[in-house]
């Protein structure tokens, strides 16, 4: 069975049990948490993977990387995969999980990067525009990076939108190589 099928089945039957006794959204909370904690501190999946740390150890680890106090439903789980040896594929059942719970609730996840803050107003909007398009509930992840000098990236699924200063550049540059 490969990766992403294990990790839709796990990240399933999480769900299914966390609905089964009203914790899904609070699954779903750790699991955010989770995810960004897994991507920003790749060295918390290492340790996952060596078979020489402890299961105390790395349910430590991904206790304090889901928000401290943990859902039961949570701990279980955790305990489980460390049964079945699988506990190494928890960033993937994670982005699964939250697929999933998304796909249930009719949510979607917009990622909003900007170099600077950008007004109340103007995200309510944003969330008014898709909400009203797609009949949905919206979540907009915000990410303030000053790299991309201005305008905004704009991702949502698997489409992305590019209206940075620095993405315009890179266009631009790459329009003049094309023409050398």
């Amino acid at each position: 069975m490969n990766n992403g099928q294990l990790s839709s089945r796990y990240a399933k039957v999480l769900y299914l049990t966390a609905v089964e006794i009203h914790e899904e959204k609070k699954v779903y909370e750790e699991m955010i948490l989770l995810n960004d904690n897994l991507f920003a501190l790749p060295n918390i999946k290492k340790a996952l993977s060596n078979k020489g740390v402890a299961f105390a150890e790395k349910s430590l680890l991904l206790t304090t990387a889901a928000g401290k106090h943990i859902s039961e439903t949570l701990v279980k789980f955790l305990s489980f995969l460390d049964n079945k040896n699988r506990l190494e594929y928890i960033h993937f059942i994670a982005l699964e999980y939250l697929k999933y719970y998304r796909k249930q609730k009719n949510i979607i996840a917009i990622n909003l990067i900007t170099a600077i803050k950008i007004d109340e107003k103007v995200l309510q909007r944003i969330q008014n525009l898709i909400t009203e398009k797609y009949g949905a509930e919206v979540e907009i992840y915000e990410k303030i990076d000053p790299k991309i000098i201005g305008g905004f990236i704009f991702e949502m699924d698997s489409q992305q939108l590019n209206a940075s200063v620095v993405g315009e550049l890179k266009r631009i540059k790459e329009e003049l190589l094309a023409k050398v």
